[in-house]
């Protein structure tokens, strides 16, 4: 799924390798990083769902960006609390005889290759419903045995053309620990709080928008210098949500895992501010949110007790 186009067994197809690139944003020359990128789909958002008043616009963009730096502070920590290694580094070592052993006789386990299992793209129109059933999915992911020379497709190297061989870097993973996805985190935390926020002031909370990314705008480049051709993508919030974060696993850059979780996270960041009603956050209805059967449980044997 994730590997280098000239990589054999390939099964990203082309959409797949554009969506990928589209959300990239990895710190690339003339691109910058994703809060910027989530930032300019505020803006076409707030333009194409209202246009919004400046009172709610001020209310957007607080309570968007308050949300991703708490998703920057949580997907972080937890990046660094479990450290899973990223598919370029976990499916190379896991090659017999390339790497540290991992069992008896040099036997290594077998890994599963990043791949979307069974989620599929939510349809055009879809509501937040289909995220959910997204994120309960389980894997389905074909297991199979390390390749030592393996290479993800990698986090776009825009405009990186600065070799006397007039070629740029390719295949860079970011170096950082795979788990929870930051794109994931920051998207999931951007669009539901923009969701919530249409909703707060009578907005259609199911708002479609459309967005040409910089990384397809018709001047970019790919690291061989050729021109990317201009792009621009009709979405809905919750389709935002879910390509958005979807789109580390085509660059083979990130595990089904890290998509979903920091999916999960984004979202319930969101829950967790509207809750408590500071600043911008007082614009929303508090939230009812279902305690997890850990938490009932709980709260019944406190209850025994008392």
């Amino acid at each position: 799924m994730g590997a280098d186009q000239r990589s054999p067994g390939v099964t990203r197809t082309a959409e797949q390798t554009l969506i990928g690139i589209f959300w990239g944003y990895d710190g690339a020359r003339d691109i910058g990083v994703p809060p910027r990128l989530y930032n300019q789909c505020l803006r076409e958002i707030s333009l194409q769902a209202g246009p919004l008043a400046p009172a709610e616009n001020a209310v957007l963009f607080a309570l968007a960006n308050m949300a991703m730096a708490d998703a920057g502070i949580a997907a972080w920590r937890e990046k660094y609390t479990y450290h899973v290694g990223r598919p370029v580094t976990v499916i190379r070592e896991a090659d017999v005889g390339f790497g540290p052993d991992r069992g008896p006789a040099g036997r290594k386990p077998a890994v599963s290759a990043p791949t979307l299992g069974a989620a599929a793209m939510p349809s055009p129109g879809s509501s937040y419903a289909a995220i959910e059933a997204w994120l309960q999915t389980p894997t389905t992911d074909t297991v199979q045995r390390g390749d030592p020379v393996w290479r993800p497709l990698g986090a776009p190297q825009t405009n990186s053309k600065t070799s006397p061989n007039g070629l740029g870097t390719v295949n860079r993973t970011p170096p950082f620990p795979a788990y929870p996805s930051g794109h994931a985190t920051f998207g999931a935390s951007c669009f539901e709080a923009a969701r919530r926020v249409l909703e707060a002031f009578g907005y259609p909370s199911d708002a479609s928008f459309d967005f040409v990314s910089d990384e397809f705008d018709g001047v970019s480049c790919d690291p061989d210098g050729s021109v990317r051709p201009l792009h621009r993508r009709g979405l809905t919030l919750a389709q935002a949500v879910h390509e958005n974060a979807v789109s580390r696993l085509y660059l083979g850059v990130h595990w089904r895992m890290d998509a979903v979780e920091g999916t999960r996270i984004g979202l319930r960041i969101i829950d967790e501010m509207a809750v408590q009603q500071r600043g911008p956050a007082s614009a929303l209805p508090v939230p009812v949110i279902p305690a997890s059967p850990a938490a009932d449980a709980a709260s019944a044997t406190a209850a025994e007790a008392s």
